[in-house]
């Protein structure tokens, strides 16, 4: 089998390429522009095309700019073990986490004809949940196979890559995907569907330091950013992925996990209210050393939350760091709209970190959350819509 066929996740992260620059210096490819390139090598292509209007000549080993003479030379290392990263990423493990605190929404439309596409997506906004408003806007009937959305998430990504100019990064990543689809043949989309060869792909690709993850958190981040056209090329993706987070099977999860994060004290009171909800996917850490590293404020969330009718361990996210990219990180991921309590605040004054720490603990509320995808949910008798959603 072609190496480029193999699941991403199983394949061996042991080379680097690398461009020497003007100054004489040997500067790496990053992350899929090096993956990108030993595709090409390994099915012994001559050229790849990689973004920024730049052809790769294998045979000749440069780097050249289209409709250009510059030509820079290259090269490739092997190793004989993975790379690895001795570090947290900063933007994946230290940017803002958006919060909501408890609110009552109440709205009642005398006419079903007024539930039009703008209504619902306003009342999924104000929901803040992306998976949410896809399956409740563009899978009602749940008829679509995970497949289908395997497809869908494949061209969101394409779609959203080529506008912000990482088209290339964005076909190699659709091409990951496209690789398991016939795993998700004529299985209907629902809770614990999603086939391990899928969901162990979906997560690496997430883990991968490029563009996609960055664009999932800031469109959950910012809501007023979100769009119908947001909704189809970045919901398929999330819907997935957060279901096979949520599907544990025989994945246990850490009782601790940490979070740095920068915070001003107007900021930090929000974190320490009575309870509050992560709107976005959320990284950590289950390395409290590594998570210091950044940021004034370090969370401390206790996982360790049980089901009060049956004693069972709630699940809020997935320890995710023996298929990610960046096992070293230690990542266990949080889905969306998972609620957390403030348990305790302290003040580290040690020379070393001089920080605020804020103590968290799931809620068993977490157990309660249902998707909303039942359209019934929303209509009253005879079409009139109600709502009246309690959230926090």
């Amino acid at each position: 089998m072609a190496q480029s066929c193999v699941p991403c996740y199983e394949r061996p992260r042991n080379f680097q390429w690398y461009w020497k620059s003007f100054d004489e210096t040997w500067e790496e490819y990053l992350d899929v522009e090096n993956e990108i390139i030993e595709d090409a090598h390994n099915e012994k292509q001559e050229y790849v095309d990689i973004d920024g209007g730049y052809t790769i000549n294998l045979k000749q080993q440069v780097q050249q700019k289209k409709n250009s003479h510059e030509r820079w030379p290259m090269k490739r290392d092997q190793f004989d073990k993975h790379l690895t990263n001795v570090q947290l990423r900063e933007d994946r493990f230290s940017s803002p986490i958006t919060i909501s605190t408890s609110t009552t929404i109440t709205t009642t439309c005398s006419d079903q004809k007024m539930l039009g596409a703008d209504d619902l997506l306003k009342y999924w906004l104000n929901e803040g949940s992306l998976d949410d408003i896809y399956r409740e806007l563009e899978n009602a009937d749940n008829k679509k196979t995970i497949s289908d959305l395997i497809q869908e998430a494949s061209s969101g990504i394409i779609e959203e890559g080529i506008a912000i100019g990482e088209a290339e990064k964005a076909r190699w990543l659709a091409r990951q995907l496209n690789n398991v689809k016939n795993y998700g043949e004529n299985i209907q989309f629902g809770p614990n569907a999603i086939p391990s060869e899928i969901g162990k792909t979906l997560v690496y690709l997430y883990t991968r330091e490029t563009f996609w993850y960055k664009l999932i958190n800031s469109v959950i981040r910012d809501l007023s950013t979100m769009t119908r056209k947001k909704v189809n090329t970045i919901g398929p993706f999330c819907v997935l992925l957060r279901s096979y987070i949520n599907d544990q099977g025989d994945n246990s999860f850490p009782s601790i996990v940490y979070r740095g994060i920068t915070l001003t004290d107007e900021e930090r009171k929000n974190f320490m209210k009575k309870e509050m909800r992560f709107t976005t996917f959320t990284s950590t850490s289950k390395n409290r050393k590594l998570a210091e590293i950044y940021g004034n404020t370090l969370l401390i969330i206790d996982l360790n939350v049980k089901e009060k009718r049956h004693g069972s361990l709630i699940n809020i996210g997935r320890d995710i760091s023996g298929i990610s990219n960046f096992p070293e990180e230690e990542e266990y991921l949080i889905i969306p709209r998972s609620i957390f309590n403030f348990e305790n605040y302290d003040y580290d004054e040690s020379e070393q970190l001089k920080r605020h720490i804020i103590y968290l603990k799931g809620s068993s509320e977490n157990n309660l959350q249902v998707s909303l995808v039942n359209p019934g949910r929303l209509m009253g008798k005879h079409g009139r819509v109600l709502y009246n959603q309690k959230r926090t």
